[in-house]
């Protein structure tokens, strides 16, 4: 039984992953998201997020409220309201960041995992620090991920472009007590950023 649970190694799910998912820092994407809960209803935003390595990034965001373009190059981060055309340029910080942060398709980039263990067909469960993922090793890519907390449980599913096997959309549940929040992510791009031009960052 222990030989058939670890039949599936976690450098054969890594290699696995690099045929459905885009490293972080190579990703270029744009997608809508979706976020409903009690408190607020439904609300929407559309994002553009391009990642040419650790140190450039082309980050826009469109809601009811506001337009805002914001690249990062190096130590400076050009900030564009889009509604009005002002700009400004400030110096790079880790709230900056935070704020240019997009979803990770391939969690288990960071962080320990366990080996994985067979959970039912080719679907193998992998245990790490902070979550638990699903993968599905006839197709490559993950199912589905858990998050458990003393303040929230959240379960993030995974859906794929067929054609592409690149992801098409992220679902997650985030649950607080009784109370689910939805957010939903739909991708009309996902690709690798190498075509992206590097003048954008020339400031």
């Amino acid at each position: 039984i222990c030989t058939a649970s670890f039949a599936l190694s976690l450098d054969d799910v890594r290699k696995g992953l690099k045929t459905s998912s885009i490293s972080e820092d190579s990703l270029e994407m744009k997608f809508k998201t979706t976020i409903t809960s009690p408190m607020i209803g439904s609300q929407t935003m559309d994002t553009y997020s391009v990642r040419k390595g650790p140190n450039k990034v082309y980050f826009e965001m469109t809601n009811k409220l506001l337009s805002q373009r914001m690249i990062l190059s190096g130590n400076k981060i050009k900030i564009i309201d889009l509604k009005n055309k002002s700009e400004k340029i400030v110096n790079n910080s880790a709230q900056m960041q935070k704020m240019m942060q997009s979803p990770s398709s391939n969690p288990m980039e960071k962080g320990n995992w366990k080996e994985p263990v067979l959970v039912s067909g080719d679907v193998y469960r992998i245990e790490g620090d902070s979550a638990t993922v699903y993968y599905d090793a006839s197709k490559k890519h993950l199912v589905k991920m858990e998050q458990v907390t003393d303040k929230a449980n959240t379960l993030t599913t995974f859906e794929y472009n067929p054609s592409t096997k690149m992801m098409s959309a992220m679902k997650i549940s985030v649950m607080i007590g009784n109370q689910e929040t939805k957010i939903e992510m739909v991708f009309s791009k996902y690709q690798n950023s190498k075509n992206f031009s590097d003048k954008v960052f020339d400031f």
